[in-house]
């Protein structure tokens, strides 16, 4: 606001000078013009001096008259230069202030994500070093108790290479496609499917669907989404997975979720519920929106009523 008033003063004070400059040009102007005017009429007629002389001293009424008039229309324009000044700086501004709001919300993004990832970061890390110090400082510790241990911190080591790799993909995807190469979504699902999962219903409908991507991160996408699907799961539960035209949809049965947190499992390192043995870090989902959104593709996430979530990723056909 206070850089708008700025611009509109500015405004009115170029347009006050200009107009101030303009009113002595003209009233200068005016009176030089009509004193020659009646000296050249007095020498055209033979009036007499006398009569020359009172004319002359009629001028200056005249331009301290024509002097005011103009004064107060100028006065007038000021105010009405002013609102439109208020108006240009408005509009001139309006784009500056949605770029600066884009970027102080891509900065706060930017923050909470650091701060996210230091967080998920620092759990297997205090783990690590407690395994460690519990090693050293343990003195009846045997063959088999570091034997626990390093196995212990190699399930620590894959959670932090796990998160990492999330992270790098996210990253990756979020910076845009490098290649496009034909692609078909059938033959990548069955490839990510598998055998398919233990202890759930798979049910698979892969028509062929040729879509334009990166194979490494479509690849990417299909396994978030099928590894949301089972992680989240109920015992006994049921997947669904289908393609058709340029489009994947991936269903399965689960908890339920209120439709309005739908879209926060979109925002990276966001879980509804977490348990002790959770290796999931929330970045999946969103994993998978950052990879639909560098390749033009729609995303839409739906709660079932009865239950789990149901995911269309509509890609850009082939043309």
């Amino acid at each position: 606001m206070a850089v708008r008033v700025r611009m509109t003063l500015l405004y009115g004070a170029l347009f006050l000078l200009s107009g101030t400059a303009l009113l002595g040009v003209t009233y200068l102007l005016v009176s030089r013009s009509a004193t020659t005017v009646i000296r050249s009429t007095e020498n055209r007629s033979g009036a007499s001096v006398t009569g020359s002389t009172e004319t002359l001293r009629g001028q200056p009424v005249i331009g301290h008259e024509l002097l005011l008039r103009a004064g107060l229309a100028l006065a007038i324009m000021l105010l009405v230069s002013l609102g439109i000044g208020w108006l240009l700086a408005g509009r001139v501004l309006r784009p500056l202030h949605v770029m600066t709001r884009r970027l102080e919300t891509a900065l706060d993004s930017h923050k909470r994500f650091v701060a996210n990832a230091a967080h998920e970061l620092r759990t297997p890390l205090t783990w690590e070093h407690a395994l460690l110090e519990e090693a050293l400082l343990d003195p009846g510790a045997t063959v088999e108790t570091y034997r626990a241990h390093f196995a212990e911190l190699m399930t620590v080591s894959e959670e932090k290479a796990r998160l990492l790799e999330s992270l790098l993909a996210l990253a990756t995807s979020e910076r845009g496609l490098d290649r496009r190469e034909h692609i078909d979504l059938a033959a990548l699902t069955a490839q990510v499917l598998g055998t398919g999962p233990a202890g759930l219903t798979t049910a698979t409908e892969l028509r062929p669907a040729a879509v334009l991507g990166d194979p490494a991160l479509v690849r990417r996408l299909i396994a978030n989404l099928v590894d949301n699907a089972i992680s989240h799961n109920v015992p006994g539960g049921r997947l669904e997975v289908r393609t058709e035209g340029s489009a994947l949809t991936v269903a399965n049965t689960g908890p339920v979720i209120a439709p309005e947190l739908v879209d926060r499992l979109l925002h990276p390192f966001q879980r509804l519920a977490r348990t002790a043995d959770d290796r999931h870090h929330g970045l999946g989902l969103s994993i998978v929106q950052a990879i639909a959104a560098a390749h033009g593709a729609a995303l839409s996430v739906s709660a079932r009523p009865g239950g789990g979530l149901t995911i269309l990723v509509r890609f850009v056909p082939v043309v």
